[in-house]
């Protein structure tokens, strides 16, 4: 597959925009789901085109049941492993916020949509220390100190 490919090769710029590795993800994830929904069509040129004849050692069924459950697995495993890996993809929007270079750019206007993406902040250290903290103490409040 070739997207892997384009979606690599447009990660990989050394001056990649925040909204260009978004539109780059997203537009591999729907790549990938086109390819899924085309499976049953893939399977079927990938009969034809293959006209080796097959030795008589031993006697195979026609299992393209078995290809096109393995396929969609193939593809589902990739959307999967793809949304893991960039499931912050969103706070990259909110980190630009924070590039002293672009506070020009905005001009007093804050970009659309960019304080309720910034809301959910991605899981850190601190956050994990202190609900270990909590457990511990059997409290559901701050710490007194």
């Amino acid at each position: 597959m070739p997207h892997v490919d384009i979606l690599f090769n447009q990660l990989q710029k050394r001056k990649t925009e925040l909204a260009q590795v978004k539109t780059a993800t997203d537009n591999f994830e729907k790549c990938i789901v086109d390819v899924r929904n085309k499976i049953v069509d893939i399977i079927n040129e990938a009969k034809t085109i293959c006209t080796k004849p097959q030795g008589n050692k031993r006697r195979r069924r026609n299992n393209s049941h078995d290809h096109r459950v393995a396929a969609l697995e193939v593809c589902d495993n990739i959307v999967n492993f793809a949304n893991d890996r960039f499931q912050f993809k969103d706070y990259l929007v909110a980190a630009s916020l924070f590039v002293p270079e672009h506070f020009g750019g905005y001009c007093g206007a804050v970009v659309a949509g960019c304080p309720q993406k910034s809301v959910h902040y991605p899981p850190t250290a601190c956050a994990e220390e202190e609900t270990i903290t909590e457990e511990a103490s059997g409290s559901s409040g701050p710490v007194p100190q």
